[in-house]
């Protein structure tokens, strides 16, 4: 069913869907995509497996957070979320192990009151301990809508502490862990009454528990509802995200644009941004969507449409990874790319020269070897004046 504002969580190869709404409707609809399984979309239906019977403990909602967890990573981590009038707090975080198949609810102790937000996000770091920042209270605390709390869960002990509170309350931002430096680079959001800045990015490093900025280059337009995904070589790839809002006065109506370039890439190397070529992305969803990055193809999965006519994703989208900020679309999986994105093409044209000119120097030395060993095995006969100018 077409729906936005779910999660989705990567387990191995399978592709977990959690929840999520369509024209209001809240679900808890739980299935998964195996990716390690080649088809083809233009001959067949996604092979998706129904898990909707695992579930039924699991609270109808929108704009959770989730994130893998465990020493196998094989359990999915669960939090907040909008579930409607009623706002339960023992509904609050659950887990389940892709093993057991089953949901778990996990306590909170009555000493750490976490407050139920939506389009938060949550990521793990390298000692298994889950991040969780900002989102969008969904009962206001003190005229205050946005979260700024840094709240670390660790799976191993069932328990909660706090982190430095961070600078600016934000939703719909992206939270990714970079494991070479144990931090998180935070990107865009939206906060009380303006968007996040995009060119001067907050950083949390989860070992010593501080905030900072990096400044980046050729930053795009500021943007949130977006996603991201980090590469094997360290590139972050944000898609999508709402980029205008219009306030019209005396009357406040607030509609939300997409953004004009859907596709970016940060290099968290050179902390460059990198800008994709004019979208043709008519049908792809900019909001409410999700993204996840398998073996050099990024599955970008429901969500919603800027048209009129369908509002609403109920597709898969399946995007090969280029070097920089190139993409292409794929519809099936049939022959998915194992190696890595080549990030050093211009060197390409140099190293085939290179090599034209060591094959004509073979040959040429193969010919004057052939040429001194016919007059080695006939010694009567005189070499000719290229070879030997002297009597």
């Amino acid at each position: 069913m077409e729906r936005s504002f779910h999660t989705a969580t990567l387990i191995n190869n399978k592709i977990f869907f959690i929840g999520g709404k369509s024209n209001n409707v809240l679900t808890n609809d739980f299935f998964y995509l195996d990716t390690s399984k080649k088809f083809d979309k233009s001959k067949s239906t996604l092979p998706l497996v129904n898990l909707n019977d695992k579930s039924l403990n699991l609270p109808k909602h929108y704009g959770a957070t989730t994130s893998s967890f465990g020493e196998l990573k094989d359990s999915i981590f669960f939090f907040g979320g909008d579930i409607g009038n009623s706002n339960d707090p023992s509904k609050l975080v659950f887990s389940f192990n892709t093993t057991q198949l089953e949901w778990k609810n996990i306590t909170i102790s009555q000493s750490m009151i976490l407050n139920r937000r939506r389009y938060l996000s949550a990521t793990i770091d390298n000692n298994n301990k889950i991040y969780l920042f900002g989102g969008e209270f969904v009962d206001p605390i003190n005229s205050i809508d946005n979260s700024n709390e840094t709240n670390i869960f660790n799976p191993l002990l069932n328990n909660w502490t706090i982190g430095k509170i961070g600078p600016v309350g934000r939703k719909g931002h992206t939270a990714t862990f970079l494991p070479k430096t144990n931090e998180i680079i935070y990107i865009g959001g939206y906060g009380e009454d303006s968007f996040i800045d995009i060119t001067n990015l907050d950083v949390y490093n989860t070992t010593n528990d501080t905030w900072n900025k990096v400044t980046t280059t050729n930053p795009p337009e500021p943007r949130f509802l977006h996603t991201a995904v980090l590469t094997n070589d360290d590139r972050i790839i944000i898609y999508g995200g709402v980029g205008n809002i219009v306030t019209i006065l005396p009357i406040v109506i607030s509609t939300d644009v997409p953004v004009l370039n859907y596709y970016v890439v940060l290099d968290t190397n050179t902390l460059e941004w990198h800008h994709s070529v004019a979208n043709s992305l008519d049908r792809a969803p900019y909001k409410g969507h999700t993204a996840t990055l398998i073996n050099g193809l990024m599955f970008i999965a429901f969500g919603s449409i800027y048209s009129a006519d369908k509002p609403f994703n109920n597709d898969i989208l399946i995007y090969k990874i280029g070097d920089y900020a190139n993409f292409t679309e794929l519809f099936t999986t049939e022959d998915p790319p194992k190696d890595p994105p080549d990030r050093f093409k211009l060197i390409k044209p140099i190293v085939g020269a290179a090599s034209s000119v060591l094959l004509v120097t073979v040959i040429i030395g193969f010919a004057g070897i052939k040429i001194r060993n016919k007059y080695i095995k006939h010694p009567g006969e005189r070499p000719p004046e290229y070879l030997m100018p002297e009597p």
